[in-house]
């Protein structure tokens, strides 16, 4: 056997261990979701998703694949595959890593939105029945619509005990007597579902009365019906507010630890590479060379944390500046791991790596800035939301703006430098940076503008 088919031999038969530990540990993580169904459901449940995700890629049979194709030296169609099957990989982990807590808000914060989508409904219908009663519509279809919304309400009442199953939040103020309301004696509910359930029963007391023609006498319920459809509004509204304060606090802190973490590794390389640069032009020999390899592939691990806090950003979709930070951050950091696995130390390198020390600072300072604020803030009462309930942005606008600002005085540093260097540098790697500014030069307008249009 030639080498190369030896060594081909040696791929497959690794690929094919390779494949028989991943079954393996799809059986295992079932069996461990099994066991943690009783002491840590939310855990069991997320390691289900991840198994199911995986034979929805189908990456045990792609595993077991790769090994005929390694047999059959079709090396090109492996390598593709592995690539493939490294992505989804990813996607897979991505799911495990995921704190089950944050998946189970997901789930709740989904559902609130939907419900306060439906109660909005449920009291736009009701307004409209009413308003076709005290029209003088024909009283037998204005019952037929009455039954069918108390039906819906009643689904609604359900849909709120599922979002909150013990904890039924904050009380509004309730209405003041001689609008409609129940007695003060009647007792009044106290969460949503509660409230619900209160213009459920007002809803058929309506239906009650338009059956026996009295039309007036049905204007008092359904007006009860819109107020408690109105306060179940608001009590969900306050729940989405409070929920995202929640949210915004934990993404905040994660977010400050990540940009920490990537300061502190990408100071500790700037003073490595100014260090490696420091020895002569004699002694930049093959162990000079590693060095420099070993830069980049730390560079890349701080490469690899800067794409997930990009992903955390993206998925939070509030914040234009912070994003388009980390998108150049990311670019210089790309820019630093190319340089150093050439061995280009010099100015040039170390200046980049100082810029991304600079811009992590101001993000972090920024990201602070942000934590003392959200800190400050009182919630404001029930039924007095700032802004659209669970839309608030990760940061004001002040602070967008001044990253912004920074992201500018960068770019204008930038091109001073290089327009200094012009002499030193070859004209392809200026043209090449100029082109990149450009780029991101033109992202920073587009992201002012869309701070701006908010």
């Amino acid at each position: 056997m030639s080498a190369p088919a030896a060594e081909t031999a040696t791929l497959a038969a690794d690929q094919r261990q390779l494949a028989e530990r991943y079954q393996r540990m799809e059986v295992l993580a079932l069996r461990i979701a099994e066991l943690s169904d009783a002491e840590n459901p939310a855990r069991a449940a997320q390691l289900r998703r991840a198994v199911q995700q995986s034979k929805d890629l189908a990456l045990a049979e792609k595993f077991t694949s790769l090994v005929d194709l390694l047999r059959e030296e079709q090396l090109a169609a492996a390598i593709r595959d592995q690539q493939q099957i490294t992505a989804e990989l990813s996607e897979v982990l991505r799911t495990l890593l995921e704190d089950p807590s944050i998946a189970e808000e997901a789930a709740r914060k989904a559902l609130l939105k939907k419900l306060q989508q439906g109660i909005s409904d449920a009291l736009r219908k009701q307004r409209n029945v009413r308003s076709k009663v005290a029209r003088g519509a024909e009283l037998g279809a204005a019952a037929d619509e009455q039954a069918k919304l108390e039906a819906e309400t009643k689904a609604l009442e359900a849909e709120a005990k599922q979002a909150n199953p013990s904890d039924p939040g904050p009380t509004p103020e309730t209405p003041a007597e001689g609008e409609g309301n129940p007695s003060p004696n009647e007792s009044q509910p106290s969460d949503a579902a509660g409230r619900l359930q209160a213009a459920a029963k007002s809803m058929g007391q309506a239906q009650t009365q338009l059956q026996k023609g009295q039309r007036e006498q049905a204007q008092e319920p359904q007006l009860d019906a819109e107020q408690q459809l109105e306060l179940a509004k608001q009590q969900i509204e306050e729940q989405l507010r409070q929920q995202r304060e929640e949210e915004l606090a934990r993404l905040l802190a994660d977010l400050g630890t990540r940009l920490r973490q990537m300061l502190e590794q990408e100071t500790a390389l700037r003073e490595e590479t100014a260090k490696r640069f420091a020895a002569s032009p004699a002694e930049r020999d093959r162990e000079y060379e590693i060095a420099a390899l070993q830069l980049a592939d730390r560079q890349a691990e701080t490469i690899t944390l800067a794409e997930r806090t990009l992903l955390l950003l993206a998925e939070d979709g509030q914040s234009v500046a912070f994003l388009e930070a980390l998108r150049q951050i990311r670019e210089d950091m790309l820019q630093v791991a190319a340089r150093l696995k050439t061995a280009e130390l010099g100015p040039i390198t170390q200046q980049v790596e100082q810029e991304i020390i600079d811009s992590l600072s101001d993000a972090v300072d920024a990201v602070d800035a942000a934590i003392e604020s959200q800190q400050a803030k009182k919630s404001p009462p029930p039924g007095e939301q700032q802004g659209q309930p669970g839309q608030q942005p990760l940061v004001d606008k002040l602070a967008e703006l001044r990253m912004i600002r920074a992201m500018q005085a960068r770019i204008q540093s930038r091109t001073k430098f290089w327009s200094t260097h012009r002499e030193t540098a070859e004209p392809a790697a200026i043209r090449q940076e100029l082109d990149r500014l450009a780029e991101q030069q033109r992202r920073l307008v587009t992201a002012t503008e869309q701070l701006v249009a908010e």
